[in-house]
């Protein structure tokens, strides 16, 4: 059985905001979902989803979310 899965894609900006906040935004296929995940430390084990799966309308997305500590490391899993 062949499952298709989501070509590469990266972000392609993230900028700090007034307010204490993250502006994500990467590359994505319209149509399809992403979880954004953060961990502060690279040693963890796991990653933690940031809010809800978005749902993609175009060819970028973008998801804020607040930062809570001096360190953190995001990635964006397509499903």
């Amino acid at each position: 059985n062949y499952t298709p899965s989501l070509a590469a894609f990266n972000i392609i900006s993230l900028m700090p905001q007034a307010d204490s906040s993250i502006a994500l935004t990467w590359q994505s296929v319209a149509g399809h979902t992403y979880q954004v995940q953060s961990k502060a430390n690279l040693e963890d084990d796991s990653w933690t989803d940031v809010g809800p799966e978005i749902m993609a309308t175009d060819s970028t997305t973008s998801a804020t979310n607040e930062v809570s500590g001096a360190t953190q490391f995001y990635r964006v899993r397509g499903n």
